[in-house]
Order: C-alpha cells, then structure tokens, then sequence
C-alpha cells in the first residue's frame, strides 16, 4: 500500500513524459502545405470577408458606437489590412524564408506556427488601422497576444484534424495504385517495331531499349539518366536540351512525370507509400523513394 502511494507520482510522471513524447511525435508528422498557392488567396479574401462582416454586423472593441461617415469606408481599410496580413503570412514571408517554408519538409508543428503566424499578422494590422482611425480600440499588445493564443490553439486542433484526413485519404490511394501497378501494362507504340531510346548529348549519348530506363531527371541543358546495363545500374549525365528527352519519352507510355523535373518508367515503381504529405514513389534499383509532386498525383491515380 506504501510502496504503491510512493510509485504513484513516479507513475504520473512517466505517463506525462509518454504523453508529451506521443504528441512530439505527432507533431514531426509530414503534412502537405498550401502556402505559395491559390488557396493562400483564397484564404486572405475568406479572412478579409470575415472581418469586414464582423465590423460591419457586430463592431467589437468600440466600432458599434462609432458613428462617423466613413464608417464602411474604414471597415473596408481594415479588412484590407487582414488581406495584406494573410498575403504577408502565405506569400511574402514563404518567399523570404525559403528554407523554413520548405514544402519537402513541411509538418504539423509548422503547420501549427504557421496559424500563429497568420493570427499575428492579421491581428497587429488590423488592430494597429482601428487604433489609428478610431474605428475601434484596442489594448496593445495585451489583445494581440492573447488574439494569436487563441489563433495557435485553433492551429494545434485544425493541423491535426488535416494531418489525420489527409493521411487516411492518401493510405486509400497508396493502396488501390499497388493494386493497379501489379496488373500495368502501358499503351504499346505500334508504329516501332523495335522500339529504341535515342538520347545525343553533346558529351555523350545513349541509346537503349525502353524496359532499360529506370528514371530521368531532366534539366534545361543537362540530365541524368539511370538505367539498367548487363553490369548493372548505369547512372549517366548528358548535356542535352530538356525538350529533346521529353520529346523522345513522350514516344513510350511507360514513362510518366512524378514532378517538374523527374521522369520514371512505371514499370521500375515497385510500391507507394503514402503520409499526409503525399506520395511517396519507390522505384527498383533506387535507395531513396521520390515525393510525387502533387500537381501529377492523377498521372499515378490514373494508371
């Protein structure tokens, strides 16, 4: 009895540590991004809409009793700035920290400091032009603090209600493309009785019969090319205009595009693997799998 009232804070500790070591683990979870994107637009014109309808209907913080003839006028201002605010949190700072915003390397715990990061940045804007037009008052920085508070606990329950949808979403998909990769059989050039890949670099050239070709990644004057020879996986870079390789892949159904600038034989893709963030493509005689890049997930959706 002694013995377990003693162990009973040690085991309050230990489940608190597993606790917090489960939701750091969460957090670390890959999960797609949608900064840089057309839905970074159409978020900044939702939280613009918002607040021009909260000001307008409601007016918190002092805007009811405003009765200036601007009034819609500064409504507008301020709506605007959430816009820019938005705009400054979807675009502008992704662009300058390229590195943090890195797509490849997106998570939940980003995901969630991102929100922060919307909050504050709509939130400071927005509060600054009401405190400056007299529209409404509010108490800087208490207000704004407590605004993006709120803003990354709504991040924490949204980043992990996405990251759970979208995992499950793309685990289904994962599984019904190895289902189809085991029965693929291309659409066969019957204009090529033996049909040959020709590739002529100015340092070098290639020529191969399709099934050889594992994976290309194409530059705009350069490519690498990896495929299998009698001595094994040939890796081989050629200085080659980018239109000319996928002007001679195009030949061969077998060959689809897993992004801007990779190409594989689709017979060489052995499984996928799926996370919140996406697919990711194995490819034979390859160490590492490929992100499919998510502008040509139906090309693997749709084989």
């Amino acid at each position: 009895m002694i013995k377990s009232i003693l162990n009973f804070p040690v085991q309050v500790l230990q489940n608190i540590g597993a606790a917090f070591n489960k939701f750091v683990q969460a957090c670390n979870r890959p999960l797609k991004s949608s900064v840089m994107s057309l839905k970074g637009l159409i978020s900044s014109l939702f939280v613009a809409s918002v607040i021009f309808a909260l000001f307008f209907f409601v007016g918190p913080f002092g805007a009811a009793e405003y009765t200036g003839s601007n009034k819609t006028l500064l409504i507008t201002l301020a709506s605007a700035a959430g816009f820019v605010g938005m705009c400054i949190s979807e675009y502008a700072l992704p662009f300058l920290f390229k590195r943090y915003f890195d797509k490849n390397k997106w998570n939940v715990s980003r995901e969630i400091s991102l929100y922060a990061i919307r909050f504050f940045a709509v939130g400071s804007l927005v509060m600054v032009i009401c405190n400056q037009t007299g529209l409404a008052k509010f108490d800087l920085p208490l207000v704004l603090l407590q605004f993006t508070a709120i803003g990354t606990g709504i991040g924490l329950l949204f980043s992990f209600i996405k990251e759970n949808a979208l995992r499950k979403k793309y685990e289904s998909g994962s599984e019904a493309i190895n289902d189809k990769l085991q029965h693929y059989a291309p659409k066969e050039n019957n204009k090529m009785l033996f049909p040959v890949l020709a590739f002529v670099g100015s340092n070098d050239k290639i020529s191969i019969v399709p099934n050889q070709l594992i994976s290309v990644t194409v530059d705009k004057y350069t490519s690498k090319f990896s495929y299998q020879s009698f001595f094994g996986v040939v890796d081989k870079s050629l200085d080659i205009q980018e239109r000319e390789v996928r002007n001679e892949l195009s030949k061969h159904g077998q060959f689809i595009q897993l992004s801007n600038n990779e190409f594989t034989n689709a017979h060489a893709i052995y499984k996928t693997k799926a996370d919140a963030s996406g697919y990711l493509v194995h490819i034979a005689k390859q160490e590492n799998p490929i992100r499919l890049s998510g502008k040509f997930e139906k090309v693997l959706e749709n084989l």
